[in-house]
């Protein structure tokens, strides 16, 4: 990721298409989630910024335990779009988006997923979080599908 100061794409804080690379093995998982389950944050905090994305899930499904505990030691990049369309970029490679994760049986086995961290920058636009036109080189398997609808 190039940032957008130091190679601006012609808006103030967004990312240009052409300013994204990905590095070959990465993983990119797909998570979509339905209006109203996920929170954005952001807030400026000691010279940087906390970031942060919460999902709650109605749901406990084996699948997704398993999936939480492979993944939960990574770090994380998020590429968001909230209901209005705005597109918005989480985190980096330097300073990846960690991951936790709680269940709670007291609201009916409901899941909450949260992504967060500390940067120096606030969360950077994107014209779009569209794959195909991010990364137009790169070939994506959407075999796995970790649907969280229930």
């Amino acid at each position: 990721m190039l940032d957008p100061d130091q190679f601006p794409s012609g808006v103030t804080h967004q990312v240009g298409v052409a300013n994204l690379l990905i590095k070959p093995g990465a993983l990119v998982h797909r998570l979509q989630f339905g209006v109203g389950m996920c929170q954005f944050g952001e807030a400026d905090s000691d010279g940087g910024y906390v970031l942060s994305l919460e999902a709650t899930l109605p749901t406990s499904h084996p699948e997704l335990m398993a999936w939480q505990y492979k993944y939960s030691q990574c770090r994380w990049v998020a590429l968001i779009r909230q209901i209005d369309e705005q597109c918005w970029l989480l985190g980096n490679p330097e300073t990846g988006l960690r991951y936790t994760f709680n269940r709670s049986i007291a609201t009916g086995q409901s899941s909450k997923l949260t992504f967060s961290g500390r940067d120096w920058h606030p969360a950077w636009a994107l014209p779009t979080i569209d794959l195909a036109t991010l990364f137009p080189d790169a070939g994506f398997d959407y075999s796995f599908n970790l649907s969280f609808d229930s």
